[in-house]
């Protein structure tokens, strides 16, 4: 009973809260205390050398700012600021001369001498011509209430203090405890009144208060730090009196934080909790909204809500004829009689879809699921499947009629151009036969002969190129030598060999070297090949041909320099009418090798272009037989 009304008491609240801030301000000033003892060797030196080491320090900073003054020529400001205090300085220019008014040392003075470099004044390590020489006078005696003296007495009392610290930061702490713990529990007590009394601030939202809390605690830190390092009196006070704002307010708090524990559910009050609560309305809102649509979505929520049926409709006929289980054993055969078909029936209609996307996946476009005894969303679902199945038969039957459409309108094209151009070609050479006095004319014919050949070339590549990427060559595998296919091919390029200067090494075992390949079409990718080295190899170089047998296939490469700089990707020397810059003027149409690597895949081998700076090499591979 005496607990509780002291603890609705205002005049025991009022004196533990001041108990709680005097307790708290010992403890830390204690405590800093200890720290300032500890780290200035109070256990180990007289008072007398800690205050000339302070004292020290200080003379320095105040010797800087007297030169200073004197240096601008302002001793005036200088004796101002330091009359009446207990420091007092005779400053000596680089000859010696005192420059200064004229201080005589008294005893018991305590002199300290410093050197500052008349432009450097800020940084007295860095001497330079023109050193100063101040020399500075502490009154020993203190006279003066001035920062010297509060030091010097701060000194002598912490010295006496230096045992009996710890003594103090502990009672203090264990006191500042003690009142913490009865506030909080006093906080929301209140004389005549039954309960926890709420008050006007419960109203506000906790986070909120506690932004601002935290806003008011930053500010007051932030003022702390910006007058942490001034030393006088003012600072000094204003350093206090908001470090004790700071703890009133952060106690405040904490009881008021409390008052709402104790009244309960405190967390709905709060701006988080209400936004949350908010977002959570919309939530279930968008949820409803969704399960009214998703209603009319076919199978997954009919099965939901069948099985959720059956199982209630279970539990609900069991519960009412519990006491007669004959009734529950004639309902469980009824509702078997009625599950056991319709499992059936899922069962076939799944069949016949799983048979369905089996047969897609193997390329039968041409199967269609019979969805006759077909319900709801199994007969979307088998529709769907042979929708797809048409789709994608129709697709195959588009890309072939392209395909087939494409060579055919090449072939067709070169065929309608072959017949006017042979034309040309016999008329070019009549015209080369005719006996003229004009020389020009046999010229003009030889150029429109050549130029004429070479578009024949041209089209009689491009009609074997399309057929050869469309597959329309008939291939026909069977055992061959390639070095013998090869040796054939190199023979028939012997002499523009040598007309070009170039020199010919061939590598290859000297047993023969078997694969499965067509002779005819094989024999054409090594021509295309000998074909590309002689026009565009440099001369006066090697061309090194290459058969060797690795891992069960047979690799044949043409390696040579290039007459060109090749600043192109072998991928785009494979692509038709793709031509090198510097050969662009040469003859050669770009389709030589993208012929030559659609013959060889045909044959179910490979192709590879290797670019090195001007070194050019082609790379044929094929599986090894016998």
């Amino acid at each position: 009973m005496k607990t509780e009304k002291l603890k609705s008491s205002f005049i025991a609240k009022t004196i533990a809260f001041f108990l709680l801030v005097i307790s708290v301000v010992t403890a830390v000033s204690g405590a800093l205390g200890a720290y300032i003892i500890f780290e200035n060797e109070f256990y180990t030196r007289t008072p007398e050398q800690i205050k000339k080491e302070n004292f020290y320090n200080m003379a320095r900073s105040d010797s800087r700012t007297v030169l200073y003054y004197l240096l601008e020529n302002d001793e005036e400001s200088a004796r101002n600021l330091y009359e009446g205090t207990n420091f007092n300085y005779v400053v000596y220019d680089t000859a010696g001369n005192n420059i200064s008014a004229g201080y005589k040392p008294k005893e018991g003075d305590i002199l300290f001498s410093f050197q500052y470099d008349k432009n450097k004044v800020g940084d007295p390590s860095r001497m330079g011509d023109g050193v100063y020489t101040v020399k500075a006078f502490v009154n020993g005696e203190l006279p003066a209430a001035d920062k010297y003296a509060m030091v010097g007495k701060l000194t002598d009392f912490a010295h006496s203090l230096r045992y009996a610290v710890y003594f103090i930061v502990l009672l203090s702490g264990i006191l500042a405890i003690a009142c913490f713990i009865f506030l909080l529990c006093a906080a929301g007590h209140k004389k005549d009144f039954e309960g926890i009394y709420a008050g006007a601030l419960t109203k506000v939202p906790l986070d909120v208060l506690a932004a601002a809390m935290g806003f008011v605690l930053l500010i007051t830190f932030y003022m702390l730090a910006e007058n942490f390092w001034y030393s006088d009196y003012i600072s000094f006070v204003f350093i206090v009196i908001f470090g004790i704002l700071c703890l009133v307010a952060a106690m405040g708090f904490m009881m008021h934080l409390a008052v709402r524990i104790k009244l309960g559910r405190w967390w709905e009050n709060t701006l988080i909790y209400k936004t949350l609560a908010f977002f959570w309305r919309m939530v279930k809102a968008v949820s409803r909204a969704m399960g009214t649509l998703f209603k009319n979505l076919p199978l997954i929520w009919k099965t939901v809500l069948i099985i959720f049926g059956i199982a209630g409709f279970e539990l609900f006929f069991m519960a009412a004829f519990y006491y007669d289980a004959s009734w529950i054993v004639v309902f469980w055969v009824l509702s078997r009689l009625v599950i056991i078909p319709a499992l059936l029936y899922l069962v076939l209609v799944l069949r016949k879809l799983q048979k369905a996307g089996e047969s897609l996946s193997k390329g039968d476009l041409s199967y269609q699921v019979d969805t006759k005894l077909m319900l709801w969303d199994f007969k979307k679902h088998g529709e769907d499947l042979n929708s797809i199945g048409e789709g994608m038969a129709k697709a195959v039957e588009d890309r072939l009629k392209s395909e087939r459409f494409k060579t055919e309108l090449i072939t067709n094209v070169s065929h309608d151009i072959k017949t006017p151009l042979t034309s040309i070609v016999n008329y070019a050479e009549l015209i080369g036969r005719e006996k003229t006095q004009n020389k020009k004319i046999g010229e003009y014919s030889k150029v429109l002969l050549r130029q004429s050949e070479r578009l024949k070339a041209l089209i009689e590549n491009l009609v074997e190129a399309s057929k050869a990427s469309s597959g329309s060559i008939d291939v026909y595998l069977a055992p061959c030598e390639a070095n013998v296919l090869l040796a054939q091919a190199v023979g028939e390029y012997e002499q523009k060999l040598i007309d070009g200067k170039l020199e010919l090494i061939i590598k290859q075992p000297e047993t023969p070297v078997k694969i499965m390949a067509d002779g005819r079409l094989l024999w054409r990718v090594f021509d295309n090949i000998m074909n590309n080295i002689v026009k565009y190899a440099q001369g006066g170089t090697r061309v090194y041909l290459t058969i060797e047998s690795l891992g069960g296939r047979v690799l044949i490469s043409f390696k040579n320099t290039s007459r060109y700089a090749l600043d192109i990707s072998p991928e785009e020397l494979l692509e038709r009418f793709v031509r090198n810059d510097g050969a662009r003027s040469s003859e050669g149409n770009g389709l030589g090798l993208s012929i030559a690597q659609s013959l060889t895949e045909l044959q179910g081998g490979s192709l590879s272009l290797f670019v090195d700076g001007d070194l050019f090499k082609v790379s044929l591979g094929f599986p090894s037989i016998g």
